[in-house]
């Protein structure tokens, strides 16, 4: 996804924090994760863990561990929010030199433990909100890491959820490399990747992956009940309406300070746009999301149809008055939020094999093309005859509806989180 917001989430962290009924019965979370919940995340790994939080505060009462980043501090300033998270602090001599340590650590391995928060999470408060557990929650890969916690309290039950099999993304980066030290340098992150992964499926009670796909790669072919597939939740049309305008507009929607994205953008405006332009000279590219870097930025002013627009704080709006959505990632992994958003809107989307994977295949997506100029016809024939794309984006919806809608995500976690482990009190 990008850096939306639905527009029909008008609470935030403190109204459902407040809200908060408390009561013996009720589930005890402990959850660590970098992102602190909001309805206003900046990526699709903070919508996921917003979606989480609202349907596991119907159930259950969340205390979060969360370090102090920048990017948690607008939440973190709400008094009701404060009175369940624990804050992760970074600042001391002992903080300064763990930083140091992630950091080189950074430079070899992408998923290398966020370090600098390790004396805190040692501290006596946060060992505390993880021994009154009844289920530890760990969010993202990285943070994977920190399943060695579970020895505070064993009979606690450990869920894992896996934005995306690093693996598999290192994988990715370590065939695109070109330089030995860059291949060296994926070749140990995608080794490192496997043990940790490893690792989790031993001391895990559940491992929570995106996809079928995920599963399948996590599991390396053979059946695994520990692992959980949980289709993410995405806000449908506040209006329920359909998205399609056939003004000729292509949106590319993503976050941009993410390699792979900004990446995507690279190769579909140096080799994909300019042929749809030459053909189709009254179309135009709308590419919303933040974190353009100013060297991209610079780049796309000059480009005949494009047109930047950055933030956009309502899903629907970024989606309106759009003809198709174009998802033309390369490399990283896991689920593409940014591809299921337009699905769900009954917009055409045209991806690429990794844009739409784990989704599903051409009895989803309009077209599926690597090949750039096949990925240019592919556009050119919706903004010129969409008649047939049309039809097959309004089916498609129907099917988006019901695989990510929100109701059958809160089943599936309240069945995953509410269970307790035989030690369970």
């Amino acid at each position: 996804m990008g850096t939306l917001s639905s527009c029909r989430q008008t609470s935030n962290m403190t109204k459902t924090a407040a809200g908060q009924p408390q009561g013996p019965e009720r589930v005890h979370v402990c959850s660590l994760t970098p992102v602190l919940p909001t309805p206003a995340s900046a990526h699709a790994g903070g919508v996921y863990v917003w979606r989480l939080h609202e349907a596991l505060t119907s159930f259950a009462t969340v205390h979060y561990l969360v370090p102090d980043l920048q990017s948690n501090k607008p939440t973190m300033a709400t008094t009701d929010a404060r009175t369940y998270t624990g804050l992760l602090t970074q600042g001391g001599l002992v903080r300064r030199i763990l930083t140091i340590v992630f950091n080189s650590a950074k430079r070899l391995d992408a998923q290398a433990p966020f370090l600098t928060v390790l004396p805190s999470l040692l501290s006596i408060r946060s060992l505390r909100a993880i021994r009154n557990a009844d289920v530890l929650d760990i969010q993202w890969s990285d943070w994977a890491h920190w399943s060695v916690l579970r020895v505070v309290n064993p009979r606690v039950k450990l869920i894992v959820t896996l934005h995306d099999i690093t693996s598999q993304s290192a994988g990715r980066r370590l065939e695109q490399a070109r330089r030995p030290l860059q291949r060296a340098k994926w070749t140990l992150s995608r080794s490192l990747a496997r043990l940790l992964q490893v690792f989790v499926l031993k001391v895990a009670d559940q491992v929570v992956v995106l996809s079928d796909k995920d599963r399948d790669l996590l599991a390396g072919g053979r059946s695994n009940e520990k692992i959980v597939v949980v289709s993410p939740p995405l806000e449908t049309s506040s209006s329920g309406g359909i998205f399609y305008s056939p003004n000729k507009s292509v949106l590319f929607l993503a976050y941009f300070l993410r390699q792979e994205n900004a990446e995507a953008l690279e190769w579909f405006i140096d080799l994909v746009w300019p042929e749809v332009f030459r053909a189709v000279p009254d179309a135009q590219l709308r590419i919303v999301g933040t974190g353009l870097s100013p060297a991209l930025s610079a780049r796309l002013s000059g480009i005949p149809g494009v047109r930047v627009e950055g933030f956009i704080e309502c899903v629907d709006d970024a989606y309106r008055d759009t003809q198709l959505a174009v998802v033309p990632l390369r490399s990283g992994a896991g689920v593409k939020f940014k591809s299921i958003d337009p699905l769900l809107r009954g917009l055409p989307v045209v991806a690429t094999s990794v844009g739409a994977e784990g989704i599903g295949g051409p009895e989803i997506f309009t077209a599926i093309e690597d090949d750039p100029i096949r990925f240019a016809n592919a556009v050119q024939r919706i903004l010129l005859d969409p008649k047939d794309s049309v039809g097959k984006a309004n089916r498609t919806r129907v099917w988006a509806e019901k695989k990510y809608g929100m109701r059958a995500f809160a089943l599936k976690v309240e069945t995953l989180y509410s269970r307790r482990t035989r030690g369970s009190k």
